[in-house]
């Protein structure tokens, strides 16, 4: 009989044949191929239409995949449901007449004690598979998330995978998924030198002005019934202005949800939602990751991840406007240097790295020992390595986030009524300059083109 030669990939999962006429012989039956493979301890996955084939067709001196193991499957990630309805969170209300109010939008969710806020669904487990030695391949373990409850929640009687309220407060959603029942705190008058700086945990509501110069962070939602100067304003939910916010080079709105006021200027805004003017933005930075509309945007940066809606971009007197689209450059611009700050931490990591080499060549003894100071060196080199290898891993992290958002963001849109000469289009690295006065104009995108028309 024709000598039968096994091999298999150093990772087991294949399984060849080869049949050699070298010494001469008849050649195997299908069942000799199988009674092979089995003493050799191959008996997963193995094709019996293969080993048939290559009897019928007598297959020499040629290796044949026979077998193959079976790849495991992962399980499914824990996760966290919420409970509450947010559906109407940020929308404008509806008028009897079937219009919309959209200078009566509600910012905070209140809800009573008790109520379900979010549900733990565990992980399901995946499905081992097996080499061609029928040896188990575990699957990865199913990542779950943290159940840890937020303030003013605590776990259900009726159900350990769910926690409620234990307070009647607003709700705050966080963006790693935490919920919290925060209780509002009010400030009856301004935000000056009588309060100095507010830090709050839940949602703050200022009766008054907040003046230039102080700083508002809170952790909940923002309410200003009256203006923003020059002031600085950073929360974890909505921020809404019944005035206007009037700044200089100081003054800032950061927040992880919308942003709502009357007018703005010489502003940095920076949305996790939608950025809603009743009246003007005028030489402002905005940024959002919803919509921003207003009635007039003239001058400044407007870089909205879905669309702008106005009335007119930009004016006859030509202040430069810029519209970025989609706010991929803004993107692109923090990739870049990030991809620079990467390079910078992985040149700490290559120096330090070097040096811990050249400390255990040049100083241990021929025992492999270290002297005290030298022990004292080397644990503060790598205290530094493991420092620059987390920072390293953060930063691969948000450039793989940052890649995500550039390749998987909505296609954003322009609509205006007029767009005035002087008004910069950009898309990522794509620019075009509005010659002429446009009227009825839609702009949107189409590939890395930026496409312009009418409605």
């Amino acid at each position: 009989m024709l000598e039968i030669i096994i091999k298999h990939t150093p990772d087991c999962m294949k399984a060849f044949l080869y049949v050699s006429d070298a010494v001469g012989g008849p050649y195997p039956t299908e069942a000799q191929l199988l009674l092979a493979l089995k003493e050799h301890g191959i008996v997963h996955g193995i094709d019996a239409d293969v080993l048939r084939g290559m009897h019928e067709r007598l297959v020499c001196n040629t290796n044949v995949e026979v077998a193959k193991g079976t790849a495991p499957q992962a399980g499914a990630a824990g996760r966290m449901e919420i409970l509450v309805d947010v559906s109407s969170k940020g929308k404008p209300r509806k008028l009897a007449d079937g219009r919309v109010d959209h200078r009566d939008i509600s910012y905070v969710m209140n809800i009573t004690k008790a109520t379900p806020l979010v549900r733990h669904i565990p992980p399901v487990p995946g499905v081992p598979g097996a080499t061609v030695f029928n040896k188990p391949i575990l699957p990865p373990p199913a990542p779950d998330v943290p159940f840890v409850a937020g303030k003013g929640a605590i776990v259900s009687p009726d159900d350990p995978n769910v926690f409620i309220a234990d307070i009647t407060g607003a709700v705050v959603l966080h963006t790693d998924g935490k919920i919290e029942v925060v209780n509002t705190k009010v400030v009856s008058g301004n935000i000056d030198y009588s309060t100095g700086n507010i830090r709050f945990s839940g949602n703050l509501r200022v009766t008054g002005t907040v003046r230039a110069g102080f700083e508002i962070d809170v952790e909940g939602d923002c309410q200003i019934g009256g203006n923003v100067e020059d002031a600085k304003i950073i929360s974890g939910g909505e921020v809404e202005i019944n005035g206007g916010a009037m700044g200089s080079v100081k003054g800032g709105i950061t927040c992880g949800g919308g942003v709502k006021v009357r007018h703005i200027a010489n502003f940095n805004v920076q949305s996790g939602d939608a950025i809603r003017i009743t009246e003007d933005a005028l030489h402002c930075t905005l940024s959002a990751e919803g919509v921003i509309s207003a009635k007039n945007l003239v001058g400044g940066t407007i870089a909205a991840w879905k669309s702008v809606e106005a009335e007119a971009i930009g004016t006859e007197a030509e202040p430069k406007t810029i519209i970025d689209l989609g706010g991929r450059s803004v993107l692109m611009q923090r990739k870049y240097l990030l991809l620079k700050e990467l390079t910078g931490i992985t040149g700490q990591v290559g120096a330090v790295k070097e040096s811990l080499y050249f400390l255990t060549r040049d100083e241990m003894d021929p025992a492999g020992a270290l002297s005290g100071d030298a022990l004292c060196r080397l644990d503060e080199m790598k205290k530094k390595y493991r420092l620059h290898r987390e920072k390293c891993s953060q930063v691969q992290m948000e450039i793989e986030a940052l890649d995500e958002r550039i390749n998987h963001s909505p296609i954003p849109s322009v609509k205006a009524q007029t767009v005035y000469p002087n008004t910069v289009l950009k898309f990522g690295t794509v620019e075009k300059i509005i010659r002429e006065k446009l009227t009825h104009a839609r702009i949107t995108v189409d590939g890395e083109n930026i496409v312009i028309g009418n409605y």
